[in-house]
């Protein structure tokens, strides 16, 4: 019977362990459960984030090229743009050299005045003339005749009584 005993004492000992082992691989399945669990949360998250990341991957490669071919633009707005000053200046040189060789000076100076019938003041007397050929026609008719077309700029100067004086000026059609 000692062995009988041996064997009873062993085989409970066993199932002892075996319930034991049964508890623990049961533990281990629920932690191993939730352990998947979590793990599958995780990778849903990293997926999403993935996702998210070459998304925003994607957007940064487009806002890069985007601003690429903007400053491409501007570059070749620029380069318009200082062709455009460079061909303004070099007609801006052109005008101000064609006006420096038509700018043309031209004066007159007359004292002694009278007025005829018609309210012609005539001046009887040219102290100064410049660049006017036909000072004569001036002192007959009290007219100044532009020999070339363009601006004039004209300065009259009339000393009159008290009473005041009235100048008018006209072009000659």
């Amino acid at each position: 019977m000692d062995i009988l005993n041996k064997q009873n004492a062993r085989i409970v000992h066993l199932e002892r362990k075996y319930v034991t082992v049964i508890k623990e691989l049961k533990l281990l399945k629920d932690e191993n459960k939730n352990l998947t669990h979590q793990l599958d949360i995780k990778k849903t998250v990293l997926q999403k984030l993935q996702y998210k990341v070459c998304k925003e991957k994607k957007s940064i490669k487009n806002d890069i090229n985007l601003l690429k071919a903007t400053d491409q633009a501007r570059s070749q707005d620029f380069i318009a743009l200082n062709t455009v000053v460079q061909s303004t200046s070099h007609k801006l040189h052109n005008v101000s050299t064609m006006l420096e060789s038509n700018l043309q000076n031209v004066m007159i100076r007359a004292i002694g005045a009278r007025k005829d019938s018609s309210y012609i003041i005539q001046f009887s007397d040219i102290k100064e003339s410049y660049g006017i050929s036909n000072t004569t026609n001036f002192i007959l008719s009290g007219k100044f005749t532009c020999d070339d077309a363009g601006l004039y700029i004209l300065m009259i100067i009339v000393f009159a009584d008290p009473s005041g004086a009235d100048v008018n000026l006209y072009k000659m059609q």
